[in-house]
């Protein structure tokens, strides 16, 4: 008996392959061969019927090179970049891809493919999105030839900067600057910014310049030089160091994206401003701010089950709440019985997150201790002052 496919009934495989074709033609999916390759292969294994393949470790062996040894439970090689293709995903068919008659999807929760109509829900986290547009940098050095350095540099920005939080988008702008950055800006639910600068050689030295620019109104939010002694030897290090400075910069928890962020609506950030209400709380540790973050938090993870940060800042909130007493709405021992809660469920999410593997020993470890709230308060403010 042959398997059932449910996009029989609205696609045929050729024209699913076809759509799969134009995606992995666009320069986004051209910069990323892994990721391209990562999307041929759900696509060619659904087609299939073979469904049952799709898993983290099948994927990480045949898809990324890992060995057979390979633990998708401590290596999130899958994960990170399944969360890079829904990404990419989103950002395609809301520029280039928007006449495109139908729609691949990456639902969370699993590494099946879903074939749907332009007119179908996409499966893209509630709440606002962050667009993060990097241009093409320009190279002003001389010999021309040379400006191979600019194209490696941007593609390491987009590289690096695409690692962090699912409501941050990030893409390589078309040439002309319009395209989806342009169809981003349009919606009443995303907030975009453009990341832009120039690379210059002058003699054995390589200066590189990089601004953040608010589409909406143009004000550069932050700009910054980089200078370094280039050599054939440290060329890839030079690229690899400055992106991952740009992405600490830009994208700390505290950074520049954050601190312009502060001075947007609550209504057009969605999921992604209620962590950034977390960072506010941790800032300026008061109940106002407090309760600031609690209902932003409590509402994301309402709206958004899936945001694996969310639910770990909203265990620390909880945490705040039962020690200090910011805003408390129940007693003590439930209090922490929902801390630990939340803190499970944020592990469960990404097993990896730091806060809530933090939260979560903390729940376990003390509540029968003699020295309980005094011990539980003293790792609070280690969390508070690392930033966690």
């Amino acid at each position: 008996m042959s398997i059932k496919k449910e996009w029989q009934a609205a696609f045929s495989p050729d024209e699913i392959r076809a759509c799969l074709e134009r995606v992995c033609a666009h320069q986004n999916f051209q910069a990323s061969p892994k990721i391209s390759r990562f999307l041929r292969f759900i696509v060619e294994t659904k087609l299939a019927g073979e469904t049952r393949r799709l898993k983290a470790y099948t994927l990480g062996v045949e898809v990324f090179d890992r060995t057979p040894e390979f633990d998708p439970d401590t290596d999130a090689i899958v994960r990170v970049n399944a969360v890079r293709l829904r990404r990419l995903l989103a950002a395609y068919y809301q520029g280039a891809g928007r006449g495109d008659p139908l729609r691949i999807s990456l639902p969370k929760g699993g590494y099946a493919p879903v074939f749907a109509e332009p007119s179908a829900p996409e499966a893209t986290p509630a709440g606002g999105r962050i667009l993060l547009a990097v241009e093409r940098l320009k190279w002003l050095g001389s010999p021309d030839g040379q400006d191979y350095l600019a194209v490696g540099l941007t593609d390491e920005l987009v590289t690096t900067l695409s690692g962090y939080g699912d409501n941050l988008t990030v893409v390589r702008a078309p040439a002309d600057g319009l395209g989806m950055a342009a169809g981003f800006e349009s919606r009443p639910d995303c907030l975009a910014y453009h990341l832009l600068g120039s690379v210059r050689q002058e003699g054995d030295d390589i200066r590189i310049c990089i601004k953040l620019v608010e589409a909406a109104d143009g004000l550069v939010a932050w700009s910054e030089t980089f200078a370094h002694r280039l050599s054939p030897a440290n060329l890839l290090a030079i690229l690899e160091q400055v992106a991952r400075q740009v992405a600490a910069t830009v994208l700390d928890p505290h950074g520049i994206l954050y601190q312009s962020l502060k001075r947007k609506t609550a209504p057009l950030l969605g999921s992604y401003l209620a962590v950034f209400r977390y960072h506010e709380y941790q800032e300026r540790f008061a109940p106002q701010t407090h309760l600031r973050a609690r209902e932003a938090l409590e509402q994301s993870v309402r709206e958004d089950p899936g945001y694996a940060d969310a639910w770990a800042a909203l265990a620390n909130v909880y945490l705040g709440e039962a020690l200090f007493g910011f805003n408390q709405t129940s007693p003590l021992p439930v209090l922490v019985e929902k801390c630990h809660e939340t803190a499970q469920q944020a592990v469960a999410l990404e097993p990896r997150n730091v806060i809530a593997n933090y939260i979560l020993a903390m729940t376990l470890f003390y509540p029968h201790h003699s020295l309980y709230k005094k011990v539980i308060k003293f790792n609070f403010f280690i969390i508070k002052i690392i930033g966690l």
